[in-house]
């Protein structure tokens, strides 16, 4: 049992002394995908409208603003990228 705590904290101490370069990848990881969101919205801008995040990563866009009934196939070039 002592043997596998151990482990932990050995572990643990890796993880704390990784933690800023963990929070970077994942800071760029979140600033990428907003952006993505962003271009995605912006193709889409008769029909879609948000408000970047302030802080965190969720975002809510509206469907339909200013009267749009436009469909999502009406432009089949503009996917999410793979």
């Amino acid at each position: 049992m002592r043997h596998c705590l151990l482990e932990l904290q050995v572990l643990a101490l890796i993880a704390v002394r990784a933690a800023p370069q963990i929070i970077a990848r994942n800071m760029d990881i979140v600033g990428a995908n907003i952006k993505a969101v962003g271009d995605f919205v912006a193709r889409w801008h008769e029909a879609l409208e948000w408000a970047p995040p302030a802080a965190g990563s969720v975002v809510f866009p509206r469907w339909g603003c200013a009267g749009a009934t436009l469909s999502l196939r009406a432009k089949p070039q503009a996917r999410w990228p793979r």
